[in-house]
């Protein structure tokens, strides 16, 4: 059975990076919750003249460089009149959409694939083939509940964007785990 986790994580992670292709160039769940910025021009030029570094840039900062509480709360007042966000930033410009970050995005898409057959051969108590694609499925959950519920809570991530993105990893984890459950059999 093991010896099937290989082909099966490839299977199913191209499986995977097929649905997020989809997700992303044909279906609005790609792109759900981010905007533009009505006049960018003015907005990129300040960021060019004051952002010399690549990073993720949360402002105003009041926590990282406040040492007393007054400052502390200077820091928080400023959050509460905004302007506020979390923005990445590449001064210099990005390459975006490349050859390479596709492979990579396939490689992510496998590995959690192996991942995720490595837990399902593991799950002998799971005979039908829909417990078994269920449990792949509730696999997206671990994403959703680390990253993308956190990233909606602390960062203020739009409520669509995160919806979306927890439709995305389900129904890319069920694709995927129809395929694993297909190809890897349950112990007898």
């Amino acid at each position: 059975m093991t010896s099937k986790i290989p082909i099966a994580a490839l299977a199913a992670g191209i499986v995977l990076f097929l649905w997020e292709s989809v997700a992303h160039m044909a279906l609005p769940l790609g792109e759900a919750g981010i905007r533009t910025i009505a006049n960018e021009a003015p907005v990129m030029a300040a960021i060019k003249d004051n952002v010399k570094d690549d990073g993720l840039y949360f402002f105003p900062n009041p926590m990282m460089n406040a040492t007393t509480p007054e400052e502390r709360k200077k820091g928080e007042q400023a959050m509460l009149a905004g302007p506020s966000g979390l923005l990445v930033v590449h001064p210099n410009g990005d390459p975006g959409l490349t050859a390479g970050r596709l492979i990579l995005q396939a490689l992510f898409d496998v590995l959690s694939m192996a991942v995720a057959a490595v837990v399902l051969s593991r799950a002998v108590m799971l005979k039908g083939l829909g417990a078994r694609v269920c449990l792949v499925a509730a696999l997206a959950l671990l994403p959703v509940l680390r990253t993308e519920l956190p990233q909606w809570n602390w960062y203020g991530f739009p409520a669509i964007f995160t919806a979306s993105n927890f439709v995305l990893h389900v129904i890319g984890f069920a694709l995927g785990g129809l395929v694993l459950a297909k190809m890897i059999k349950p112990a007898v």
